[in-house]
């Protein structure tokens, strides 16, 4: 098979997924119904290298470090400093995973078990990674299929619950928009002010999209260097990489989409998250399917109570308490297009739009830097050596 035939098919699927998305008002996300879709196809006899032949795998690799620096422009250190009740509601709902799977689910599915779960449930791919070699290190092999069960099966969990409760707090938020000179044509002035006085590496002829996309390819490189180097993933250093680079001013915000790139970027990643379903198999999910299933619902349920609790506490909406914790079960990009989807069915025009997007969009980035960051370092790494 030829690579654009592969690009084709992944493009079908993301297409077919947008539309569910969009008929459904995002009730069904775009992402949960596109890895629907894409587990159906590789059931019935849909060859698992499509990524191979469409080099969606090696390209991803490539693009990962380069889209999360992209996210690290869009988020500024004031802006991290102003979100910390989501920080804590992230920590909050990672504690009631780890109270619930402990302190209920290893005495139904036994400690090793649990701790097999654990980091994929609370930190995604980079987690799932960890636990798995670390599995293979201690002779474990043999419960390498819950992780990876686990991973893929938490974003059709994940995805639409977090969905469901963000939209309800973006409804809420309806009645609140400011009228008149709203604070989105303030802030936007604001913006575009600071924008103006700021001196940027890049500007007028010398800004093309080529010279931007260049400046993101060295940030990336840098990213990828560090994390050899350092032992930390390389995703974290794109964030900070991207965050220090837009304080300098090396990158203005948004810079993907300023070299008209993120779409195709965003593409590549997209494809590259289905083909995390490739060994999620109807013998694999029925062998250990009541393992798989209890660390699913009590870390979901946890995520939940512990989210719920804090956000009552803090005095923080609880239904986006809740959505935020859950970025732990999906993360990055998935609470990215959770975020837009979700501003764009409830809205009744461009300017509520913005207005809804400005509200949940960063708090929602947070919580998945936040779970991924550190179960990837301490949950899945700490845990598993424990046993």
């Amino acid at each position: 098979m030829q690579g654009i035939y592969a690009w084709v098919i992944f493009l079908v699927i993301l297409v077919i997924g947008d539309l569910v998305s969009m008929k459904t008002k995002a009730r069904v996300p775009m992402l949960f119904a596109s890895l629907f879709i894409y587990l159906l196809l590789i059931w019935v006899g849909m060859p698992k290298d499509l990524a191979n032949i469409a080099y969606i795998r090696a390209a991803g690799g490539i693009v990962i470090p380069m889209l999360i620096l992209h996210m690290g422009t869009m988020i500024s250190f004031k802006e991290i400093k102003e979100q910390w009740r989501p920080v804590i509601a992230t920590l909050a709902g990672l504690a009631g995973i780890l109270a619930a799977l402990f302190g209920i689910g290893q005495f139904i599915i036994g400690y090793s078990e649990a701790v097999s779960g654990a980091g994929p449930i609370a930190g995604g791919v980079i987690a799932t990674i960890v636990t798995i070699e670390n599995l293979a290190k201690k002779g474990l092999s043999d419960l390498s299929v819950i992780p990876a069960m686990v991973l893929g099966l938490q974003f059709l969990v994940g995805i639409p619950l977090s969905s469901i409760f963000l939209k309800k707090y973006a409804q809420s938020l309806k009645g609140s928009m400011p009228l008149g000179e709203s604070s989105i044509n303030v802030q936007s002035k604001k913006e575009s002010a600071e924008v103006d006085n700021k001196k940027y590496l890049l500007s007028g002829p010398y800004e093309t999209n080529f010279s931007i996309l260049l400046t993101v390819a060295i940030g990336s490189s840098i990213a990828v260097y560090l994390g050899a180097l350092s032992g930390i993933d390389r995703t974290i250093w794109a964030l900070f990489i991207g965050m220090l680079g837009t304080y300098y001013g090396i990158y203005k915000k948004d810079v993907l989409t300023k070299a008209n790139s993120f779409g195709i970027v965003s593409f590549i990643i997209t494809a590259y998250i289905l083909t995390l379903m490739n060994d999620i198999t109807p013998q694999g999910i029925m062998s250990k399917a009541f393992v798989i299933f209890i660390v699913l619902l009590l870390g979901t349920l946890g995520i939940i109570a512990g989210a719920f609790i804090i956000g009552k506490i803090l005095r923080y909406d609880t239904r986006l308490a809740i959505a935020v914790a859950l970025t732990a079960e999906f993360g990055f990009p998935a609470n990215y297009w959770i975020s837009y989807e979700v501003s764009r069915s409830v809205a009744g025009n461009k300017k509520e739009e913005a207005y809804i997007l400005d509200k949940v969009l960063t708090p929602m980035l947070v919580g998945g830097y936040v779970s991924v960051t550190i179960t990837s370092i301490i949950i899945a790494g700490i845990l598993v050596n424990t046993l």
